[in-house]
């Protein structure tokens, strides 16, 4: 099959050059001859001519060799460029299929990495719904007993207060914010001069030295529910005892730690040595007259 295949595109070449070549050299050579005897003569004119055209037939074959040797010198060079252009493209087209595998590789584990990120960020979130399960009824139960007026107590119980000392206070109210730090002033500063502490107004006091205008209702509502919530905790834990008046948004404060107090009046003193520009300083510096007023 493949013997006939090689016959039937040999017969389909013929003629090419190579067979122009034979031709054309087997034609000088015959035309020569031809000449030489149709010329010659008998004796030395006869070897003459013949040497003579023995001569010219070498110098023929001679070209004829070199031009050959050109064609196939140009052939096999333009064969080697072929060669080296394919195996170019070879070696790009592995470099490729390298690149390809290491990209497949960097997708698998990028796939990988968004699976945990996807996780992480669904149990944050179950974890953020929790929380805000837990602050949505800690509002609505202090928004329930704002709406019935009740009074509550919360008292330390345990006694847990003997584990706390200054150093303790003096670390928690630095990391406090600024609010909660002026609610615990508030409480420190109004000790024997008012029994009882109007949340309402003196957060309103707050954020008017804050904002430096009369603030929104929403600020106030938000504000009081939180810091309520976080006394309620406090004294659980034993800084003081509380008992909160939801009616008219009051509390009373009694027992409260001598060491935390203590702490408050420090970081007093810091925050008004601190700079001039701060808010939290000026609201400070006139709390006392304006408790005093009361």
């Amino acid at each position: 099959m493949d013997e006939n295949k090689e016959k039937k595109e040999n017969v389909n070449d013929f003629p090419n050059k190579r067979d122009f070549w034979y031709t054309f050299s087997i034609l000088v050579l015959v035309i020569t001859g031809l000449t030489a005897f149709y010329f010659g003569g008998e004796g030395s004119n006869m070897v003459s001519h013949v040497g003579f055209a023995g001569t010219i037939v070498s110098i023929l074959l001679a070209v004829i060799a070199i031009i050959y040797s050109f064609y196939q010198s140009s052939t096999y060079e333009n064969a080697t460029h072929k060669l080296d252009t394919s195996a170019q493209k070879i070696e790009n087209a592995t470099n490729q299929l390298s690149n390809v595998s290491e990209i497949e590789k960097m997708m698998d584990d990028f796939k990988v990495d968004v699976t945990t990120i996807k996780k992480s960020i669904d149990d944050m979130q179950g974890m953020l719904g929790k929380v805000d399960n837990g602050f949505s009824s800690l509002n609505r139960n202090i928004e329930e007993l704002y709406n019935d007026g009740q009074t509550e107590s919360y008292k330390n119980e345990n006694n847990l207060a003997v584990t706390f000392d200054e150093n303790y206070f003096r670390v928690f109210l630095k990391k406090t914010s600024k609010l909660t730090f002026y609610v615990f002033l508030l409480i420190a500063k109004s000790r024997g001069v008012s029994e009882e502490i109007d949340m309402e107004r003196w957060l309103t006091y707050f954020w008017e030295g804050i904002l430096e205008n009369t603030p929104h209702d929403d600020i106030i509502h938000h504000s009081l529910t939180r810091e309520m919530g976080q006394l309620m905790a406090f004294s659980q834990v034993g800084f003081f005892d509380l008992e909160i008046t939801y009616e008219d948004a009051t509390i009373k404060v009694s027992n409260i730690v001598n060491s935390l107090i203590e702490a408050i009046l420090e970081e007093e003193k810091e925050i008004l040595k601190g700079d001039g520009k701060d808010k939290l300083k000026k609201i400070i510096k006139n709390l006392d007259k304006d408790i005093n007023k009361e």
